[in-house]
C-alpha cells in the first residue's frame, strides 16, 4: 500500500517549489495542462491544494489533439473525474489535428497544445500555467541536448520557470520522480490513464527512456543542478541589465538607451537582445545565435541607422534604440508585456 507519509512528504515538497516560483497575486488563478496521465494529474490535484489553501483555484486544461480516434471520449472522462473532485475543467480541441506528413509529429503537437493551453490563458487572463514535467524528463532533456551538442541553456534542461507566449510556465515538479506521483495517487486512491503514444519506441525520448540507467540519470540531473544556478544568475544580471537599458516598455515597442546598452558586456547584451526580439516578435524561441551577434555588433557600429530581425525592426534614433513589432500578433487582446493581473515582481520578468 502507498505511503501516506510519502504523500503528505511530496504535497510539502510541491508547495515549497511552487512559493519559490512566484510571487504569485492574491487568490491566484493557476492553470494546469493535465492529459490525464499520472504526472499531470498528480500536479493537477497538488497544485488545487495548494492554490485553494492560499485562497485562490485552479483550472484544469485537456488538450484533444484528435490523434487517436478514441481521443475525444477519453478528454471527456478525464474530465468528468476532475469535476467530481471540485476540479474546474476546460477541453479545447484543437481544430486542426498534427497529422501532417512532414516534419516531427510529437513537436508539431507540442506547438500546437501550448498554442491551445497559452492561447486559453491569456483569453481567461491567466498568467500561471503549470506544466507536469519531472525529474525523469529533466534527465532526459539533458542527455537528448548532449545528443544535439549541448548549449548553456541545453545543459541546465528543462526551466522551472519559463515564459510562452505572455504566459508564465511553471513546473514545480522537476525534483520529484515518478515514482513518487504515482504513490501519491495511489495513496489518494486516483485513476489515471496511460497514453499508448508513450510506449512508442519509434518516438526519440521515448526509446531514449528505456536505456538511461538510474546512475546516468542522477549524474544528468546533477549537471542540470548545476548548469540551472548558472543559468539563474545569467538571468539575474540580464533583469538587472534590462532595469538599465530599458526606457519604454509597451505591447508593440520597446526602447533601450543606446549608451547604456553599449556599455553592458557583450553577452548579457545579446542576451537581452536576443529575448526583447523573441517577446516582441512573438516568437518561441531566441533568433539563432550568430545573427544576433551580427546585428549587436551592426547596431554599435557608427553609421548604423535600422535592421530587421525576428520580425522587429530596429532602428537609432538619436541615443535611443527603437525596437518595434513587424507583424500583427494575436495575443488574445493581452499584451505580453502587462501582466493580466497585478504582479509584485520586476516589469520586466518576461525576459
Amino acid at each position: 500500500m502507498a505511503s501516506l507519509a510519502a504523500a503528505e512528504a511530496l504535497v510539502s515538497q510541491c508547495s515549497s517549489a511552487l512559493a519559490a516560483l512566484g510571487p504569485f497575486e492574491p487568490a491566484p488563478h493557476l492553470a494546469v495542462a493535465l492529459s490525464g496521465g499520472a504526472d499531470s494529474t498528480a500536479l493537477t490535484l497538488l497544485a488545487h491544494d495548494w492554490a485553494r489553501a492560499a485562497g485562490g483555484n485552479v483550472t484544469a486544461l485537456i488538450v484533444d489533439h484528435r490523434l487517436r480516434p478514441e481521443s475525444s471520449k477519453e478528454a471527456g472522462e478525464v474530465a468528468l473525474r476532475m469535476k467530481a473532485l471540485g476540479i474546474a475543467c476546460e477541453i479545447l480541441t484543437l481544430a486542426q489535428s498534427p497529422h501532417a506528413k512532414t516534419g516531427n509529429l510529437m513537436a508539431r503537437a507540442r506547438q500546437a497544445r501550448y498554442e491551445a493551453l497559452t492561447g486559453w490563458c491569456r483569453k481567461a487572463e491567466v498568467m500561471h500555467l503549470l506544466v507536469a514535467h519531472h525529474a525523469e524528463d529533466q534527465a532526459e532533456t539533458v542527455a537528448l541536448h548532449q545528443q544535439r551538442g549541448n548549449t548553456e541553456d541545453g545543459a541546465a534542461g528543462i526551466a522551472a520557470l519559463s515564459l510562452r507566449s505572455g504566459v508564465r510556465l511553471l513546473r514545480p515538479l522537476l525534483k520529484c520522480s515518478k515514482q513518487q506521483l504515482v504513490e501519491y495517487l495511489l495513496a489518494k486512491n486516483i485513476a489515471w490513464v496511460e497514453d499508448p503514444t508513450n510506449r512508442n519506441l519509434q518516438f526519440r525520448r521515448n526509446a531514449l527512456r528505456h536505456t538511461l540507467t538510474e546512475d546516468a540519470r542522477a549524474e544528468l540531473l546533477a549537471e542540470a543542478e548545476s548548469a540551472g544556478r548558472t543559468r539563474a544568475a545569467r538571468d539575474k544580471a540580464q533583469a538587472e541589465a534590462a532595469a538599465r537599458v530599458i526606457v519604454t516598455l509597451r505591447a508593440d515597442r520597446v526602447d533601450y538607451d543606446l549608451k547604456a546598452f553599449a556599455a553592458l558586456p557583450a553577452s548579457i547584451a545579446a542576451r537581452l537582445l536576443a529575448d526583447t526580439l523573441r517577446a516582441l516578435g512573438g516568437g518561441v524561441t531566441r533568433p539563432r545565435k550568430h545573427e544576433t551577434l551580427r546585428l549587436y555588433t551592426a547596431i554599435l557600429a557608427p553609421d548604423f541607422t535600422v535592421a530587421t530581425l525576428a520580425h522587429c525592426r530596429i532602428e537609432k534614433r538619436h541615443h535611443t534604440l527603437h525596437i518595434t513589432r513587424t507583424r500583427a500578433q494575436n495575443m488574445g487582446g493581452n499584451s505580453m508585456f502587462q501582466p493580466a493581473k497585478p504582479l509584485a515582481a520586476s516589469p520586466f520578468w518576461w525576459l
